[in-house]
């Protein structure tokens, strides 16, 4: 896989109150932390390492790749976008003229890169570094822009990952296509659109979680009346204390002030015509959403919102109670699954995975 050193632009994190402060507000900010001078643009290509020690330790590459890598299928998507999420990213991107936060691209992980990067950061000062309170991590960036280590690096990729996987960014890598096409469009053919900002980690570095679906019945079906439904393809139990869905096929029901534990029954699982590779996100979309309530089309749909996969308890059980609507907890994805499905070409819902590390706002840019 090739990947590209660019021109980045980094933040002075002195000139600004706190890191977190800045993390927090650079994305609805940037455009007021540049006309400050907060930013400064390179004035080399590079290569950017970021690690993080702490609780959840991951390193990353931050290098450009072409946007025609996830057409030719070297980077390959698992998911759904939302087409009014696409929107709102088109509008952010077009009024920054900036990607303020790298694709997450996640790649089966080779000793030779993970040697190259943990000899050149005993090597080398990194040009930024911080401390985090909440969670509590020390972000460290190295910058890669000697020649030799730029093909050393380059090379590498070329030679070892021939396939890699975005983990989080399907809307900013759609979005971007779309710019891309609309400006070769107009005879435009060296559009600062073709390289996709990218940030690649290994996935032993990477952990993934579910989201929460949060479904309004109400307009369909009572609460009661919503259970039995359920029960034509779920065994059903009341649970008095909490516990995760621990493993594939269960799920968690709050509805109203109670919760259940659910788990498919067979026939669902084993009904005619199923994929080899049956995944809860398909299953719940096809039997609950659409058998149950006749929600058919889930990208557009406003009676289904989600909760990431890192949010407490509580507030899955607040949600459920305070506005009626019922709460699903899956058993989240495994990294197998999520590559058998990009590999056989398909795609899951929008918001079938959720996963860590989130890549930060902000540290390194690159403009358009």
């Amino acid at each position: 896989m090739k990947i590209f050193p660019f021109l980045a632009s980094n933040p002075d994190l002195s000139k600004v109150s706190s890191p977190e402060h800045f993390l927090k507000t650079v994305s609805k900010e940037y455009p007021i932390y540049k006309a400050k001078g907060i930013f400064s643009k390179m004035d080399e290509a590079a290569f950017y390492i970021h690690r993080v020690s702490g609780l959840n330790p991951y390193t990353g590459l931050i290098a450009c790749s072409d946007i025609t890598t996830i057409s030719d299928g070297e980077i390959l998507g698992h998911e759904n976008t939302i087409s009014v999420k696409e929107e709102a990213i088109t509008h952010l991107i077009l009024t920054r003229r900036a990607m303020i936060k790298p694709i997450l691209i996640a790649y089966e992980g080779h000793h030779d890169i993970d040697e190259f990067i943990n000899q050149f950061v005993l090597k080398q000062v990194p040009i930024m570094e911080f401390h985090l309170d909440q969670p509590e991590e020390l972000h460290q960036i190295w910058k890669i822009s000697n020649q030799k280590d730029i093909e050393i690096i380059s090379w590498l990729f070329d030679k070892m990952v021939s396939r890699a996987y975005i983990a989080d960014g399907h809307h900013r890598a759609v979005v971007t296509a779309q710019l891309l096409q609309k400006e070769i469009s107009s005879g435009r053919e060296d559009s600062d659109f073709l390289r996709l900002l990218c940030m690649f980690i290994p996935f032993s570095d990477l952990r993934i979680y579910d989201f929460a679906r949060v479904v309004d019945y109400s307009k369909k079906l009572d609460g009661i009346a919503f259970l039995n439904k359920l029960k034509d393809y779920f065994e059903i139990t009341p649970m008095e204390n909490y516990s995760n869905p621990d493993k594939k096929h269960e799920l968690v029901l709050f509805l109203d002030d109670m919760r259940f534990h659910l788990t498919w029954k067979q026939h669902v699982i084993n009904a005619p015509g199923a994929s080899d590779l049956v995944l809860d996100v398909d299953l719940f979309n096809l039997y609950v959403l659409e058998s149950i309530l006749g929600i058919k089309d889930i990208q557009n749909t406003e009676l289904v919102t989600y909760i990431e996969g890192i949010a407490p308890t509580k507030k899955l059980m607040e949600t459920a109670f305070l506005t009626g609507k019922a709460v699903f907890k899956l058993f989240p994805l495994n990294p197998t699954d999520v590559i058998k499905t990009a590999e056989a070409g398909q795609v899951l819902p929008p918001k079938s995975t959720w996963f860590e590390p989130r890549v930060k706002n902000g540290l390194v840019i690159k403009e358009f």
